[in-house]
């Protein structure tokens, strides 16, 4: 199959119908690798941002993989109907607000699962995070990715990871404040302890208030 060239809006769209189109017309199995970011730029004639944009929509609905170092695989296929991109897309373009909601219900119920559920190679991993980054953003996501991790639900995984990167903007410019950088590595660390002592009320209080500062934050600019 030949990829061809787009000029739509939203180009993502298209190439991850194209991408799906060339999954199923190959008769790629699970582990088989998809072309590089690098080869559909140059074939499609779009820039890399919108191959990787293409490639977290599939990753996203578990159709795909990363792997460090090693490309992209394909997980599952099962070819998302155009609802599901345009839904993706909706998701994307929600107010701060109704995100941050989303996120709190979600990480909530991801505390009791880890609480539940968690093994000592988990509970490691979620300490390691804590000490992923001298930057403070990639600390943050380190930390909420291993606590999603550790519920062993990779719906809530994929979900936070989204949710993460979708609020990455508003998350850095309220991280850069030095008094919100200092208490959020307080808060992650009393949040683990928590954890730790099997206490989900505590855990959960602090997280809400980790949450709340960000609403803040929003709130606060959007006033000005």
């Amino acid at each position: 199959m030949a990829f061809k060239k787009i000029n739509h809006k939203w180009l993502y769209k298209d190439v991850v119908l194209q991408i799906e189109a060339y999954i199923k017309e190959n008769k790629l199995q699970k582990d088989d690798k998809l072309p590089t970011e690098r080869d559909l730029a140059e074939q499609l004639g779009i820039s890399r941002g919108t191959i990787r944009e293409a490639f977290r929509t599939l990753e996203v609905n578990g159709i795909i993989e990363s792997r460090p170092g090693g490309g992209r695989f394909l997980k599952a296929y099962s070819v998302p109907s155009s609802i599901r991109v345009n839904i993706l897309h909706e998701l994307e373009n929600a107010e701060v607000a109704d995100l941050l909601e989303m996120r709190e219900v979600i990480e909530l119920k991801i505390i009791d699962l880890v609480i539940a559920r968690a093994t000592e190679e988990d509970l490691e991993n979620i300490r390691n995070a804590l000490n992923k980054s001298n930057e403070v953003y990639e600390t943050d996501n380190a930390f909420h990715l291993a606590l999603a991790e550790a519920s062993h639900n990779n719906a809530f995984y994929n979900v936070v990871k989204f949710n993460l990167a979708t609020l990455a903007q508003i998350r850095k410019m309220t991280l850069a404040k030095p008094e919100r950088s200092e208490l959020m590595t307080q808060e992650h660390n009393v949040i683990l302890e928590a954890i730790l002592n099997k206490d989900a009320g505590k855990a959960k209080k602090v997280l809400v208030e980790h949450l709340n500062s960000i609403r803040t934050f929003v709130k606060k600019t959007e006033e000005m």
